[in-house]
């Protein structure tokens, strides 16, 4: 049963693009940042399992002399096929 239970973590680089068109004119950013993320997961089978995940990510950007910033904490869940 213990190599069917474990938790992942993963950390990584975030790319962030935004583009908006507005009474014909057209603002535009990048971005670079973080992204942080654990969770549990459980393997139904060699091949099969589920994995819940929290996070967070973060990046910042300025339009027009204005900050932006993107991000925000998260939570999934999901199937998982390994081969």
């Amino acid at each position: 049963m213990a190599d069917r239970l474990g938790v992942s973590i993963r950390t990584g680089v975030l790319f962030a693009q935004m583009s908006e068109t507005t009474m014909g004119e057209t603002v535009s950013a990048s971005a670079i940042g973080f992204v942080i993320g654990a969770g549990p997961f459980f393997n139904f089978s060699k091949n099969f399992g589920l994995e819940l995940e929290a996070g967070y990510s973060s990046a910042s950007a300025t339009v027009e002399d204005v900050p932006i910033k993107v991000g925000g904490f998260k939570a999934g869940a999901g199937l998982t096929l390994s081969f």
